[in-house]
């Protein structure tokens, strides 16, 4: 795995401002969480066996609420059909499609938690018990690469949940409140093709869908903040 300061980063309104405040730029803001992101690592070391579980299940949900809106987020007619507009993908959206470490990172860190979720969750191993396993197995080499791992898992969260984020909020969703359930629903709304956006107030108009039963009620209920918006089909 490589991890490499770029130009371009999207980030959640937060961070965005404290990187706006301090005066650096984008590649040095990023070494900076690179470097940030590899100590939180190295603190893992002494994690008890709860709380690594607990950790690494929260990095898994989330590994699977990006995965579940992969191709929506490389999809202009996709995202325009959840309410991202002509500008936004160009400005946001857009440098994804050809970003092809990020793609490479999301499939390893889905793979590396497949791993975790035999040990870790249906075996109850410990994060230092899995390492001395991997050493006693595969050498000290497969150690370090659990180290890579563990960091990518968090460096490709970091990179796309605010994209994530910016579809929650379309929905009326904090990013903290979205199930996968909901990621799910978001990525099939986005597949509808019987939708129009609709004037809601001056120079504002949201997506309308229509959906067959029992499709509709269930939408409707998985994405209550815009269930005024989801219509039976015609």
């Amino acid at each position: 795995m490589t991890f490499k300061p770029s130009e371009y980063a999207f980030l959640r309104s937060q961070e965005n401002d404290e990187w706006n405040a301090n005066g650096l730029g984008t590649k040095e803001n990023i070494k900076r969480k690179i470097a940030a992101l590899k100590e939180s690592v190295k603190q893992r070391q002494d994690i008890s066996r709860e709380d690594y579980a607990k950790l690494m299940g929260n990095r898994k949900r989330r590994i699977e609420r990006i995965a579940v809106l992969r191709r929506v987020l490389l999809s202009q007619p996709r995202l325009y059909r959840v309410g991202v507009d002509d500008e936004s993908f160009r400005e946001i959206f857009a440098p994804l499609k050809d970003d092809r470490e990020i793609h490479e990172l999301l499939d390893q860190s889905q793979e590396f938690l497949g791993i975790l979720d035999e040990y870790v969750f249906q075996h109850g191993m410990s994060r230092q018990e899995f390492r001395k396993a991997l050493k006693k197995a595969e050498g000290s080499g497969s150690v370090k690469d659990f180290d890579i791992s563990e960091f990518g898992v968090d460096w490709i969260v970091w990179r796309l949940e605010p994209y994530v984020e910016l579809l929650a909020n379309l929905m009326g969703i904090e990013l903290e409140d979205l199930t996968i359930n909901q990621a799910q629903w978001i990525a099939d709304l986005s597949k509808v093709e019987s939708m129009e956006y609709q004037a809601e107030s001056a120079g504002v108009a949201l997506p309308h869908w229509y959906l067959p039963e029992p499709q509709m009620t269930r939408a409707c209920q998985a994405l209550p903040s815009v269930q005024t918006r989801i219509h039976p089909q015609i």
